[in-house]
């Protein structure tokens, strides 16, 4: 029952009561007796109203208390939100890509023998490098750059060797490689994440 049906319901019974007992106190000629009857009549209904009442307040409390939880439920899971959002963008701002290097040979026949690995950082925390991946047909001759450092607003560039791969014209000499991929774990604010030259900032 809603809190305004047990209002109206109230109103009814005080109504009905009401009536009633001014009814009965005319018929019966305001006797002391029937006086006595409809004061004790009135009063039982007068508690039935209260209780009444008191569930009708319980329930308006109890409405309210859920729908000030609810609020700063909601207002909690915004800011939460909110921070992860704040979060991505930041790791987001920290990526990876390839370039091409150098190359021997000629014509189809044309090997390329180093590529260059450029991270930016352009978040406004430092970012740590834990590691570099390449695709699987890079292979580079030494260790890849592990365990390092970038500050905000800076770049890591560097050349790496690799075992020999056919070359295109369009990817030598520092220009964008696509058709390979770069990967890198990295801790930025505290967060730890990985992404490729081709994918968005995962959560590890």
């Amino acid at each position: 029952m809603s809190s305004r049906m047990i209002v109206h319901l109230m109103w009814g019974i005080a109504g009905l009561t009401l009536g009633a007992c001014l009814a009965l106190l005319i018929v019966n000629s305001w006797t002391p007796d029937w006086i006595e009857a409809t004061g004790t009549w009135f009063g039982a209904v007068a508690t039935v109203l209260t209780l009444l009442w008191a569930v009708r307040s319980f329930r308006s409390d109890q409405a309210e208390r859920e729908r000030t939880r609810q609020a700063e439920h909601e207002k909690d899971r915004a800011g939460q939100l909110a921070r992860e959002q704040a979060e991505i963008n930041q790791a987001k701002s920290v990526s990876i890509s390839l370039e091409g290097g150098a190359a021997h040979g000629s014509g189809p026949g044309q090997m390329m023998t180093s590529i260059h690995v450029w991270i930016k950082n352009r978040s406004k925390y430092g970012a740590s490098v834990h590691a570099i991946t390449l695709d699987e047909q890079l292979k580079p001759k030494r260790s890849l750059p592990a365990d390092f450092h970038i500050q905000p607003g800076s770049d890591f560039r560097q050349l790496i060797e690799i075992e020999d791969v056919p070359a295109r014209a369009e990817e030598l000499s520092g220009k964008p490689m696509i058709r390979f991929t770069a990967g890198m774990t990295y801790h930025i604010d505290g967060q730890d994440w990985r992404r490729s030259s081709t994918s968005s900032p995962e959560r590890l």
